[in-house]
């Protein structure tokens, strides 16, 4: 188990579920691959030991297992809300069958682009006389009224709704599942960042790595201040952030009390691009201002020619741009004829068939049916 502690004393214990859902009670159960209740709970209890706040789960590509084991994991995790304990859930690759169900004890319960909750009627298999078949057939039916009790808690949506996508086996997309309530968010990675520099000073980062744009304007008023000199102590640091000091004074001292976003910088060794000046903080408090190392200099030089480097490959990309785009929207125009005229649909899987006219869509029905209730929300 993974633990993180941030500045603020919030303590984040990440759980890893891979593979099957069952019961781990024997001895070899991890060596076969099974997740199951008493992982967990040795989990949660070190979880609790060390003093976590927050347990993150991260399910990755499993295609879910016994009912009653993904259960008990399911309480166990949404039990933990009562002792003042966050519960957050992440969906990697296929989440699937129970396994969704697991999913569903997250508050926030985000789903990689990427990734897919499946969901169907409880399946399984008796050898015994008409008595046994009989009694095993009304656990099978209450089970499946529980599941589907669970997923409507978590959507909104209707039982109808949630029983014919379960006989439908439906397979459910990351932004739909978002849409019909089964998942918070979809993570994105919108945004994919160059690193052109790490300096071996540099001992803390933000949370959110900040963009190429504002990483420049921070670097290039670095270069202001050591022209003209700071304005109302606005630094900014050879990491990437701008930070500020509570000082009058023009340079900041030891003792001076330093933010960054209006929250205290965390404890660590920072450089101010502007004098080379390396800032030793403490819980927000400067306690030492001191020249940067001679190697630090040399660090900074590096990171000035890796600026020169990316200026150039930038202004090329610009110029270039144009050219590209009018290519590409060409060439997309050509294929789209191609494909219009030479492609016939296959028909799609029958789990999710939406294109049979006469026939019911579940997924529709659940989007439609969620969109209403916003409407009606709304007004």
């Amino acid at each position: 188990m993974l633990t993180l502690t941030t500045a603020n004393n919030h303590t984040k214990s990440v759980i890893n579920i891979f593979g099957y859902i069952g019961d781990d009670s024997f001895p070899d159960a991890e060596f076969w691959g099974i997740t199951g209740p008493q992982q967990i709970v040795d989990e949660i209890q070190e979880a609790k030991r060390i003093g976590s706040t927050e347990i993150e789960v991260n399910l990755i590509n499993t295609p879910g297992g016994e009912v009653d084991a993904g259960l008990a994991i399911f309480d166990l995790l949404n039990t933990l809300k009562l002792d003042g304990i966050e519960v957050n859930t992440i969906a990697t690759g296929m989440v699937a069958s129970i396994s969704s169900i697991i999913f569903l004890s997250g508050t926030n319960r985000r789903m990689n682009e990427n990734s897919k909750l499946l969901i169907h009627n409880v399946s399984g298999g008796i050898f015994g006389d008409i008595e046994d078949i009989e009694s095993y057939l009304e656990q099978v039916k209450q089970d499946n009224e529980q599941l589907i009790g669970l997923y409507v808690n978590a959507t909104g949506l209707e039982e109808s709704i949630i029983a014919e996508m379960m006989s439908k086996e439906t397979v459910i997309m990351a932004e739909d599942a978002v849409t019909m309530g089964f998942a918070t968010e979809v993570i994105n990675v919108e945004e994919k960042t160059i690193a052109f520099f790490k300096h071996k000073f540099s001992k803390q980062m933000s949370d959110k790595p900040l963009s190429i744009k504002d990483r420049l304007k921070n670097i290039a008023k670095g270069v202001t201040d050591a022209i003209n000199g700071p304005k109302n102590l606005e630094i900014a640091l050879t990491n990437g952030q701008t930070a500020f000091v509570d000082t009058a004074e023009s340079t900041p001292e030891s003792g001076n009390l330093i933010k960054i976003d209006g929250q205290p910088l965390e404890t660590g060794e920072y450089v101010m691009q502007s004098t080379n000046q390396m800032l030793t903080v403490e819980n927000g408090e400067i306690k030492e201002v001191k020249e940067a190392s001679t190697e630090d200099a040399e660090g900074m030089e590096a990171v000035v020619a890796s600026i020169e480097i990316l200026s150039k490959t930038m202004a090329t990309f610009i110029s270039e741009q144009k050219g590209i785009n009018a290519a590409a929207t060409d060439g997309i125009e050509a294929i789209g004829k191609l494909v219009s005229s030479n492609f016939k649909a296959p028909k799609k899987d029958n789990r999710i068939d939406t294109d049979n006219e006469g026939k019911s869509d579940p997924m529709a029905d659940a989007i439609e049916a969620k969109n209403k209730k916003r409407q009606e929300k709304s007004k």
